[in-house]
């Protein structure tokens, strides 16, 4: 599903990014997964929240723009987003993912992004779909292709 972020929404977004940066280096925490400081930790935060911005608004559920909250919850209560770059990208599950959240999949760069679909953690578990890229820890990298429909999540978690 395609979703463009409207120019509040892409304020507000940008504005919890920013937040979140700011929270990460008022606490000294070190860039997560492997990630270098040479990388755009500023960059990543923004279109992160913005990539949950359009899930939100793609699932017509409310989005708290949290700050601070690590393994919780992305939207709900075990909905977790991934927001990449590219629209080619696969959703990327980590060994500390809890294996009962879901996963969504969400493509993109401001105002534009595409909610591709979703799994559960534990669905990712594949052996062929475990890689180590860039010198980074290993994760699963679902292709697209295997992610279940957006609107079986609709029907699945908010019995719609």
């Amino acid at each position: 599903m395609q979703v463009t972020l409207t120019p509040s929404e892409m304020l507000t977004g940008a504005l919890t990014g920013i937040m979140r940066q700011v929270s990460a280096l008022r606490n000294k925490r070190k860039n997560k997964h492997g990630a270098d400081g040479t990388e755009a930790p500023w960059q990543w935060h923004i279109e992160g929240a913005l990539g949950e911005c359009a899930a939100a608004r793609a699932l017509g559920i409310y989005w708290n723009h949290s700050v601070g909250v690590f393994k919780g919850a992305d939207l709900g209560d075990h909905l977790q987003v991934r927001t990449r770059s590219q629209d080619w990208h696969e959703l990327i599950v980590r060994q500390d993912d809890n294996p009962d959240h879901t996963y969504i999949l969400v493509t993109g760069r401001a105002p534009e992004y595409q909610v591709h679909g979703w799994l559960y953690g534990h669905e990712a578990h594949y052996d062929d779909w475990w890689k180590t890229l860039g010198g980074r820890p290993g994760a699963w990298f679902v292709p697209q292709e295997h992610l279940h429909l957006l609107e079986t999540l609709e029907t699945q978690c908010f019995g719609q």
